[in-house]
Protein backbone atom coordinates (compact mmCIF):
# COMPACT_ATOMS: atom_id res chain seq x y z
CA UNK A 1 0.00 0.00 0.00
CA UNK A 2 1.32 3.44 -0.84
CA UNK A 3 1.86 6.19 1.66
CA UNK A 4 -0.45 9.21 1.39
CA UNK A 5 1.06 12.64 1.10
CA UNK A 6 0.48 14.95 4.04
CA UNK A 7 0.49 18.04 1.83
CA UNK A 8 -2.41 18.55 -0.52
CA UNK A 9 -1.43 18.35 -4.19
CA UNK A 10 2.02 16.85 -3.56
CA UNK A 11 3.28 13.52 -4.81
CA UNK A 12 4.83 11.21 -2.21
CA UNK A 13 7.26 9.77 -4.72
CA UNK A 14 8.79 12.94 -6.14
CA UNK A 15 7.81 15.64 -3.66
CA UNK A 16 6.58 18.01 -6.36
CA UNK A 17 3.12 19.16 -7.27
CA UNK A 18 1.31 16.61 -9.37
CA UNK A 19 -1.04 19.22 -10.82
CA UNK A 20 1.74 21.09 -12.60
CA UNK A 21 2.96 18.02 -14.46
CA UNK A 22 -0.51 17.10 -15.69
CA UNK A 23 -1.25 20.57 -17.07
CA UNK A 24 2.17 20.69 -18.73
CA UNK A 25 1.54 17.34 -20.41
CA UNK A 26 -1.81 18.55 -21.75
CA UNK A 27 -0.25 21.70 -23.20
CA UNK A 28 2.41 19.63 -24.99
CA UNK A 29 -0.09 17.18 -26.51
CA UNK A 30 -0.20 17.21 -30.29
CA UNK A 31 -2.88 15.52 -32.40
CA UNK A 32 -1.72 12.68 -34.63
CA UNK A 33 -3.79 11.80 -37.69
CA UNK A 34 -4.95 8.20 -37.66
CA UNK A 35 -5.45 7.96 -41.39
CA UNK A 36 -6.24 10.05 -44.41
CA UNK A 37 -9.57 10.02 -46.21
CA UNK A 38 -9.87 7.15 -48.64
CA UNK A 39 -6.83 5.26 -47.34
CA UNK A 40 -7.04 2.42 -44.81
CA UNK A 41 -4.81 2.52 -41.72
CA UNK A 42 -2.61 -0.41 -42.78
CA UNK A 43 -1.37 1.62 -45.77
CA UNK A 44 -0.15 4.32 -43.38
CA UNK A 45 2.63 2.10 -42.01
CA UNK A 46 0.70 0.76 -39.01
CA UNK A 47 -0.22 -2.90 -39.52
CA UNK A 48 -3.70 -3.90 -38.40
CA UNK A 49 -5.03 -7.40 -37.81
CA UNK A 50 -8.71 -8.05 -37.23
CA UNK A 51 -9.40 -11.20 -35.25
CA UNK A 52 -11.63 -13.68 -37.04
CA UNK A 53 -13.85 -16.25 -35.38
CA UNK A 54 -11.15 -18.88 -35.94
CA UNK A 55 -8.46 -16.63 -34.42
CA UNK A 56 -10.57 -16.15 -31.29
CA UNK A 57 -11.25 -19.90 -31.02
CA UNK A 58 -7.51 -20.59 -31.33
CA UNK A 59 -6.67 -18.08 -28.57
CA UNK A 60 -9.33 -19.58 -26.29
CA UNK A 61 -7.97 -23.11 -26.83
CA UNK A 62 -4.44 -21.88 -26.01
CA UNK A 63 -5.81 -20.22 -22.87
CA UNK A 64 -7.56 -23.44 -21.83
CA UNK A 65 -4.22 -25.27 -22.12
CA UNK A 66 -2.38 -22.52 -20.21
CA UNK A 67 -4.82 -22.47 -17.29
CA UNK A 68 -5.67 -26.19 -17.38
CA UNK A 69 -9.46 -25.83 -17.41
CA UNK A 70 -12.32 -25.25 -19.79
CA UNK A 71 -13.11 -21.72 -20.88
CA UNK A 72 -16.46 -21.83 -19.04
CA UNK A 73 -14.81 -22.85 -15.74
CA UNK A 74 -12.05 -20.32 -16.22
CA UNK A 75 -14.51 -17.51 -16.92
CA UNK A 76 -16.44 -18.21 -13.70
CA UNK A 77 -13.20 -18.26 -11.68
CA UNK A 78 -11.98 -15.09 -13.41
CA UNK A 79 -15.23 -13.31 -12.57
CA UNK A 80 -14.77 -14.41 -8.92
CA UNK A 81 -11.29 -12.82 -8.92
CA UNK A 82 -9.29 -16.05 -8.68
CA UNK A 83 -7.14 -15.21 -11.73
CA UNK A 84 -5.28 -11.97 -12.42
CA UNK A 85 -2.80 -10.67 -14.96
CA UNK A 86 -2.64 -9.94 -18.64
CA UNK A 87 -3.16 -13.49 -19.92
CA UNK A 88 -6.16 -14.01 -17.63
CA UNK A 89 -7.71 -10.72 -18.72
CA UNK A 90 -7.05 -11.54 -22.37
CA UNK A 91 -8.72 -14.95 -22.12
CA UNK A 92 -11.67 -13.57 -20.15
CA UNK A 93 -12.27 -10.77 -22.65
CA UNK A 94 -11.91 -13.05 -25.67
CA UNK A 95 -14.36 -15.50 -24.08
CA UNK A 96 -16.88 -12.68 -23.55
CA UNK A 97 -16.40 -11.47 -27.12
CA UNK A 98 -16.87 -14.97 -28.53
CA UNK A 99 -20.04 -15.55 -26.49
CA UNK A 100 -21.50 -12.16 -27.43
CA UNK A 101 -20.69 -12.34 -31.13
CA UNK A 102 -20.92 -15.99 -32.09
CA UNK A 103 -23.30 -17.76 -29.69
Amino acid sequence: MTQKSRKKGKSVLIGRSIRGTASFALKEHKAVPLGTAGKPMHNEGMPAHILTKEDIKKEIVEGEKRFGMTADDFYKAWQDGKFHGFQAMKLGCLYELYKDEYE
